[in-house]
């Protein structure tokens, strides 16, 4: 009995994600247009060093990582407004398949995301190679088959954790608006507390530690999935709430 339950939550969730795609397709598309803007900031603002003999010129794509981890926290924000929850009546059975087909919207922008976000500073470099006034061109960075995997896979979960916590603090303001505020003061009021008693700020720098400064891959995947699963855990918590509500 319990077989075309199953089928017909799947069927839900499908139509759903579907039906979104459809409705955010133009939101997607801002996520080009960003990308556009943070390329031409990033080709005007090299890092330049050397002497009157030699330049040397550093070519980075930080800027449109930056604006596009931004871009995947709004989608994760706008995901719950009241548009959309009221899209959801139409296909979304209860809290939890809501919140999975919101996910699911979230992993197929992180993958976008994360695959333009890479090859960005591909193009900035060839941008730079054919307009810019280089004699000699240094590519120190590898580009082995696993190294190209490895950051296409990091930027993708990159994203995805910014949009999950998007989504998640807007499901909490969607419960009680207040709580975001008293955690960020409780997190906030905290980091100043350790960091008169230490004299480093003890959660942005475990924050650093572990998900910008692992000696691993794998290591960066475990603490990234754990990350995930607790905010896809609680965020399944309250959207139940807001059912009974």
């Amino acid at each position: 009995m319990s077989f075309p339950t199953t089928i017909s939550y799947r069927e839900v969730i499908k139509k759903s994600v579907v039906y979104k795609m459809k409705s955010n397709l133009g939101y997607l598309l801002t996520l080009v247009i960003v990308q556009l803007v943070g390329l031409a900031f990033s080709a005007m603002a090299t890092y330049t060093s050397g002497n009157s003999f030699i330049r040397v010129e550093t070519i980075s794509a930080d800027f449109v990582l930056g604006i596009s981890f931004l871009w995947m926290f709004i989608l994760g924000v706008q995901l719950i407004n009241k548009d959309s929850r009221s899209n959801d009546v139409h296909f979304v059975i209860n809290g939890t398949t809501q919140v999975i087909s919101n996910v699911m919207i979230l992993i197929l922008a992180s993958i976008i995301c994360g695959l333009t976000s890479f090859m960005s500073g591909y193009i900035l470099r060839v941008f730079h190679i054919i307009f810019g006034q280089i004699d000699t061109y240094y590519y120190v960075t590898n580009t082995s088959i696993s190294a190209v995997v490895i950051g296409l896979s990091g930027m993708t979960l990159y994203a995805f954790v910014f949009g999950m916590i998007g989504y998640f603090i807007s499901n909490l303001m969607q419960w009680y608006k207040v709580t975001i505020l008293i955690v960020v003061m409780l997190v906030v009021g905290f980091d100043v507390l350790m960091e008169k008693v230490r004299g480093d700020y003890l959660l942005f720098e475990s924050v650093k530690t572990l998900y910008f400064q692992q000696p691993s891959f794998l290591s960066f995947v475990v603490h990234v999935s754990l990350l995930v699963a607790v905010l896809f855990g609680v965020t399944i918590l309250v959207a139940r709430r807001l059912e009974v509500r």
